[in-house]
């Protein structure tokens, strides 16, 4: 039998009996158990609560009790976000305390929606470090090129997605952990508004750039998952909204009325090659099919929001663990204690300058959605590097083109956009179109996608080895 690929298409078989979600999730597991070895994406797993949840689903759902299209589906939950049934270790040994035993907002709205949590999704070490191999953890490998980086930090969600261990996925995105991933591994993910999903029981890395979002296969499938995770929560102040929303409602697969912004000096300032700009132009030509406008813009003060982006980002991180670094240094890995040491030299002074400069560019992009409707950009200005290949250049890199919409805090979406020719990789690597919308744009950026993805088949494609 041929399963599905897609959480909508699973959730129309499940409710015609063509099958059960203990189908389903037997096959994820088995999945996994054929080809984590070679990919590193799971940090732990949870077979047998896995298989008693889907045993449950299939008898809810038998008897007419339909809990929505994530009844039943086997979801992958990154390391930083706390579950009550498997361990939650950030990926590190000197993990913070207080995240044993209790389930994340996000894990407590899937269990709710009915969908299955199969596998604690491997991650960078508290979100920031890079692949060490002096800890005792596996790092996720590239299922397109396993001896190539997954990408940092929700690395084992996107890549456990290409591989079928699940058919969802929960991440998180400090400066592009989600969409990054999702652009190299080729698979889709959305950094929602700040605020629209709770973080309560996400291990933190930046209060006020820290955001937890959906990856899957699909746009529609990331609206479907925002659905359930979205919504206000006492436990996490920054939270906005309720939940309840629809963001499915938004996709008609027509942009008609829909203005796209390009910055085209953005790509040249972030030293994208000419290849992955090909892409991109044939990118905005499916768009404009679609019936985007296409409009050009200069998109302002990029480099002052990206600088006051990373100082925020540096000055909360090192604050979160500036106890723990002291009592527990060598426990940490080397690049994350130096990422996160970084941070000791940003005074007061330049973090309340850096937050200044933020809200001003708040002020001055909402200008800018006054004449468009979204930005469109690549979403990584590299392709997945080898892991003998990940050091400073790299690392600093990737952001570029990421990490401003984290500053802003407005919505972007991750969509596979095609495949760029790299040496030695047969087929080549995945590259990522971006979709940026206002602030609580969400259901815009994913109407943007979906209809992309309506009109292209980047997102279907999987490597040969992982098809069932």
């Amino acid at each position: 039998m041929k399963l599905p690929s897609s959480i909508g298409e699973a959730a129309a078989q499940l409710r015609s009996a063509r099958l059960s979600s203990t189908e389903l999730v037997s096959a994820c597991i088995e999945q996994i158990d054929r080809h984590e070895e070679a990919l590193g994406a799971v940090v732990g797993r949870c077979d047998d609560t896995a298989m008693a949840a889907a045993a449950l689903a299939d008898r809810e759902l038998a008897s007419g009790v339909d809990r929505g299209p994530l009844h039943g589906i086997p979801i992958g939950v990154k390391d930083v976000l706390a579950t009550a049934d498997a361990p939650t270790t950030a990926q590190s040994l000197a993990m913070l305390p207080g995240y044993q035993g209790i389930d994340s907002a996000a894990a407590e709205r899937l269990r709710a929606s009915g969908a299955v949590i199969v596998a604690k999704a491997a991650c960078s070490e508290f979100a920031c470090g890079t692949p060490d191999a002096n800890l005792p953890f596996r790092f996720p490998r590239n299922p397109w090129d396993p001896d190539r980086w997954a990408g940092g930090s929700s690395g084992g969600s996107a890549s456990g997605l290409q591989a079928g261990f699940f058919l969802g996925a929960i991440g998180t995105d400090t400066g592009g952990s989600i969409r990054a991933p999702a652009a190299f591994c080729g698979v889709t993910g959305l950094k929602p508004t700040f605020g629209a999903v709770s973080r309560f029981g996400c291990v933190p890395l930046s209060y006020s750039m820290d955001h937890v979002g959906p990856m899957a296969r699909t746009a529609a499938d990331c609206a479907l998952l925002l659905s359930a995770l979205a919504g206000s929560d006492a436990r996490d102040e920054m939270t906005i909204g309720r939940g309840g929303s629809d963001h499915s409602a938004a996709l008609t697969g027509s942009l008609a009325g829909v203005r796209v912004g390009v910055d085209a000096a953005l790509h040249s300032r972030a030293g994208v090659s000419a290849g992955m700009l090909r892409l991109f132009e044939d990118s905005l030509a499916v768009l404009q099919s679609a019936g985007a406008e296409i409009v050009e813009i200069d998109l302002p003060f990029t480099a002052e929001l990206y600088a006051a982006t990373r100082v925020v980002i540096a000055s909360e991180a090192f604050e979160v663990h500036r106890q723990n670094l002291r009592d527990r240094w060598q426990e940490y890995g080397r690049s994350t204690r130096l990422s996160l040491a970084k941070g000791a030299f940003i005074g007061g002074p330049d973090y309340v300058r850096a937050s200044r400069i933020l809200a001003g560019c708040r002020d001055r992009y909402a200008a800018v959605f006054a004449e468009v409707d979204c930005v469109a950009s690549i979403t990584c200005p590299i392709v997945a590097c080898r892991l003998d290949e990940i050091g400073t250049s790299v690392t600093s890199t990737a952001p570029l083109l990421t990490s401003q919409w984290n500053g802003l805090g407005f919505p972007a979406v991750s969509v596979p956009m095609g495949m760029h020719d790299v040496p030695g990789v047969d087929g080549g690597l995945p590259v990522g179109l971006q979709l940026a919308g206002m602030a609580g744009e969400d259901a815009l950026v994913l109407r943007a996608a979906d209809a992309f993805q309506r009109r292209t088949e980047w997102h279907t494609m999987t490597p040969s080895r992982f098809r069932r």
